[in-house]
């Protein structure tokens, strides 16, 4: 079974805002220019975090419209001898192991196949495979940097290559609204 790591990531909320009922300068705020005090709204909205979490993440304060375009990812099964050592595929929050977490088929086309099975069964992924080459997409969310890479414990380079090269999956993206107000 893979193994998970933990993230966490936020909802849209809802909260009281004061606002006035036109555009307002506080300097104003004196009984001889009869400025109203401000009204009670609620709004709904969420902080989205899109880009790298670690190097350029910028946070947008709105809500998501639409579907998440999903992250992708591929890889290329390039050599099915296993024997060396494992080889440890590392997606997002999970671990998969050549020979524990999927069966190892007996050629490239088949390991492939039974990696991106493995894949699929986990929750926002989905993996399909086309001869010894597995395409990944995720939508979890767009706050989501998701790790991909392979560590090899032997002396053969099973995979190659990973597309993108960088250790994450190409950022998807969301569609973003403005704030509801309640």
């Amino acid at each position: 079974m893979a193994t998970k790591k933990g993230r966490h990531h936020g909802q849209p909320f809802t909260c009281l805002v004061g606002n006035f009922p036109y555009g307002s300068d506080p300097s104003h705020n004196l009984p001889q220019f009869q400025v109203p005090p401000p009204n009670r709204q609620a709004i709904t909205h969420q902080v989205l975090t899109v880009g790298d979490n670690q190097v350029s993440a910028q946070n947008h304060v709105g809500r998501m419209d639409g579907a998440i375009a999903p992250k992708i990812a591929s890889l290329t099964v390039a050599d099915n001898d296993f024997s060396t050592g494992a080889a440890v595929l590392t997606l997002g929050d999970f671990t998969f192991t050549a020979g524990v977490d999927y069966v190892v088929g007996g050629a490239v086309g088949a390991t492939a196949t039974n990696l991106a099975a493995a894949i699929s069964t986990l929750p926002h992924y989905t993996a399909t495979p086309s001869g010894a080459d597995v395409d990944i997409e995720y939508t979890g969310g767009p706050a989501d940097q998701v790790d991909f890479r392979v560590t090899y414990y032997g002396t053969i380079t099973n995979f190659t290559p990973l597309v993108p090269a960088t250790g994450f999956m190409d950022n998807g993206g969301p569609n973003f609204d403005a704030v509801t107000l309640i």
